[in-house]
């Protein structure tokens, strides 16, 4: 299943529940929310638990809006197209919050999730922007 929001689209809540409900059952699934930490009563937490992560802040206004792959060569990157290893400061389209970044949960246990894109190659276990996770590939 594939869940993407987009801007200041409205997602969360029941959608995080529903999501969580399928890959617990198997499901493969590949969620794209840029703001985690606005979705209502903290639906999101449960799926992001199962996943290994956690979130950490909002991406607020950074003076440098660029990530860094942390795993260049996973096959996110790598198929079906080449992606260059990071991506250049981008544009200000957006003003304010960027969306958020995520840490990896030390209550999952070792494994679980791969943070594959952050915001500085330096950190590995947090200020994650793209995670992998559940045996994903």
């Amino acid at each position: 299943m594939i869940a993407a929001a987009e801007a200041d689209r409205e997602f969360g809540g029941e959608f995080f529940e529903y999501i969580d409900t399928q890959v617990e059952r198997g499901a493969g699934a590949v969620v794209e929310n840029w703001d985690l930490d606005a979705a209502p009563n903290g639906k999101a937490r449960g799926f992001l638990e199962r996943c290994g992560v956690r979130y950490q802040s909002d991406w607020y206004e950074p003076e440098l809006r660029v990530f860094y792959w942390l795993v260049p060569d996973h096959p996110v990157f790598l198929q079906p197209n080449n992606i260059p290893p990071s991506l250049r400061n981008s544009t200000r389209i957006w003003s304010g919050d960027l969306g958020d970044l995520l840490e990896l949960d030390p209550r999952s246990g070792e494994g679980s999730a791969t943070l594959l894109a952050g915001t500085g190659n330096e950190w590995e276990t947090d200020h994650g922007v793209l995670a992998s996770c559940v045996g994903g590939e």
